[in-house]
């Protein structure tokens, strides 16, 4: 979900919002929707695309949990009530479904690389991480340690420098990098995202504080400084 343009975000936005809204009108034209967003496109629910639960009174509605680009320009979505990733091209046909029923209990973070699919099974009694060869084979489950679990934070996973996978608490606030190194499986604490070699880290504002307005954001040598009106509740990094 990483390096991208101000254009593109717009366009993701637009796509996300046809997402949760339950659009089931599958269509590959572009269309400008009222706000000025532009569509790239609309998935379908049911059989042919995506799943909700939950449409009743006094419950919750929820459905697809995450959305990635890869490399290839492909869009990746985490059907999470149907257990699935699907992954559609660029105008919205659909490409590819992976089942992972009997691998995971429920996606809610998803990444992919050059070379591998990774998610956050975030829901199952232990979570974990499953990296996922780009033909759908389950090549390895990485178990959270206690914490890194959700009584700890556990909010997402996101990719750094080489294809890595670090994850995520409180949204990024702190990260652990995820290191294979074969017999042993550790997770490092990092003070930042590494892209391009550069660290970035997003510090957001003491909320302790009378005037918590203020937060800065750091790259390499270089920082910014983000001030808001009033209260700043968060600060995270996307990408770089």
């Amino acid at each position: 979900m990483r390096a991208r343009s101000l254009a593109i975000v717009g366009s993701l936005l637009a796509l996300w919002l046809s997402l949760s809204a339950g659009s089931i009108v599958a269509t590959p034209s572009q269309k400008v929707d009222p706000s000025g967003h532009e569509v790239v496109f609309a998935v379908p629910v049911g059989k042919d695309g995506v799943h909700y639960e939950g449409e009743q009174i006094e419950m919750l509605t929820w459905g697809p949990a995450a959305l990635a680009i890869a490399p290839d320009g492909s869009f990746w979505i985490a059907d999470t009530v149907s257990n699935r990733l699907l992954r559609y091209s660029s105008s919205g046909s659909a490409l590819q479904v992976i089942d992972l029923t009997g691998h995971a209990v429920g996606i809610s973070d998803l990444e992919v690389s050059s070379s591998a699919i990774w998610a956050l099974d975030i829901a199952a009694t232990t979570p974990g991480v499953l990296r996922i060869s780009l033909d759908g084979e389950i090549t390895a489950r990485y178990e959270l340690p206690e914490y890194l679990q959700r009584e700890h934070g556990l909010s997402g996973i996101a990719l750094i420098d080489k294809g890595d996978v670090v994850i995520e608490r409180e949204g990024g606030a702190s990260i652990f990098h995820l290191i294979d190194m074969g017999r042993a499986i550790t997770f490092a604490p990092l003070e930042g995202y590494m892209y391009n070699g550069r660290t970035y880290t997003a510090r957001s504002a003491d909320m302790r504080t009378a005037h918590a307005a203020s937060g800065l954001i750091t790259y390499g040598e270089f920082s910014t400084a983000i001030t808001v009106p009033h209260h700043l509740g968060g600060l995270y990094i996307l990408g770089a």
